[in-house]
C-alpha cells in the first residue's frame, strides 16, 4: 500500500476532485510505501523505493486521465507506466491505459495504487532501498 503524502508534508497544491473514490487526490504529492520508502525514478526510469532523505525523491504530479484514474508524473513529465507484463517504469507516452491508475483509499491515510491495463496493484517484493516496483500484485502490498 501506499501514502499519498497530503496532510502532513503535502506542498501548496490545489485538489482535484476526488470522482468516483473516497480521497482526495492532491495535485502533486510524494508517494510513500507502507514501509516508509519513497517510490522513485531511478537513472533508468525504472520505479523503485527508496529511504527519505536520498537523492531522487520527489513530488509526483497527479493529473486525471479518463474515467476515474489518473497519471502519476514524474518531475520531467514521464508517466508511471506498466512496462511488459509487471514493471512500473516512467515512460513518455501517458495516453496509454498502461499509464492510468485508481487511486483507492484503504483508510485515511493508506491508498492503493490499481493500474488500468492489468487491473493489478502496484506493489513490492521486499523494502530494501532500490527495490523495484512492480505493477503485479493481485492484492496490494
Amino acid at each position: 500500500m501506499f501514502k499519498i503524502l497530503n496532510r502532513i508534508i503535502m506542498a501548496a497544491a490545489a485538489l482535484l476532485p476526488a470522482v468516483a473514490y473516497p480521497v482526495n487526490i492532491p495535485s502533486a504529492s510524494y508517494l510513500i510505501h507502507s514501509s516508509g520508502k519513497h517510490l522513485v525514478k531511478d537513472g533508468s526510469g525504472q520505479a523503485v523505493l527508496k529511504s527519505a532523505g536520498t537523492s531522487g525523491v520527489s513530488m509526483f504530479s497527479i493529473k486525471q486521465a479518463a474515467d476515474g484514474f489518473f497519471n502519476i508524473l514524474a518531475p520531467d513529465g514521464t508517466a508511471l507506466s506498466l512496462d511488459g507484463d509487471y514493471d512500473a517504469r516512467f515512460l513518455a507516452d501517458y495516453n496509454s491505459y498502461n499509464a492510468q491508475y485508481a487511486i483507492e483509499a484503504v483508510d485515511d491515510f493508506y491508498v492503493t495504487i490499481r493500474c488500468r491495463a492489468n487491473d493489478r496493484y502496484l506493489g513490492v517484493d521486499n523494502t530494501a532501498d532500490g527495490t523495484y516496483v512492480y505493477s503485479n500484485k493481485i492484492t496490494p502490498n
